[in-house]
């Protein structure tokens, strides 16, 4: 008898409770749209500093050719376009990391993990609001001395405060994500699924 209830207890499949798979949940699916959007608005900043902003003139002068790049950004000795190219690559980088971050242990989300992408979503805020103040405080002194391209001046910032606005939608989208996943771990002391 002793037996037969051991090799049945062998026999008998254990219970496995299938778990939905977290990959792709709608608020997963809305970051990596924030990602995309963030990725998009830095590569159009780019553009409009490389095609609208920056001219490059080469000049022969004998047997020497001298290549000078005009930046339209500003009238001042300033590398606003340098720093607007330097800015915009920063950024795609920060958004790599959130996407990097989106898939950080994707059957359990944990607060820490959540952490981690709000405060890089608090970096991107902070780092396009800076990036979009210069670009704006240069822009009105081109305009008041008269020089050419205002209205791409006007595209940089304008797309810079975009980018601003698409990381502060990450930040707050991150920061529901984290008090969601502190209430539920606080209710049954497990991760919760995002």
């Amino acid at each position: 008898m002793k037996q037969s209830a051991s090799s049945s207890r062998r026999n008998e499949k254990p219970i496995v409770i299938e778990r939905k798979s977290a990959c792709c949940t709608a608020g997963r699916i809305w970051m990596h749209i924030l990602v995309l959007l963030q990725i998009l608005v830095a590569i159009a900043v780019i553009g409009v500093y490389a095609v609208c902003l920056s001219e490059t003139e080469v000049t022969t002068n004998g047997t020497a050719s001298v290549m000078t790049t005009t930046c339209y950004a500003t009238n001042k000795a300033v590398q606003v376009c340098m720093y607007s190219y330097f800015v915009a690559s920063m950024s795609i980088v920060l958004s790599l990391v959130l996407s990097i971050l989106q898939g950080c242990f994707p059957k359990r989300r944990n607060v820490f993990c959540l952490s981690l992408e709000t405060l890089v979503g608090m970096a991107g805020v902070a780092w396009w609001t800076a990036a979009a103040v210069t670009q704006l405080i240069y822009s009105e002194d081109a305009d008041e001395a008269g020089v050419a391209k205002s209205d791409c001046r006007t595209a940089a910032w304008s797309l810079g405060f975009a980018n601003a606005a698409i990381f502060l939608v990450a930040t707050i989208t991150t920061l529901t994500d984290v008090s969601v996943a502190c209430c539920k771990r606080d209710v049954d002391n497990s991760d919760l699924d995002f």
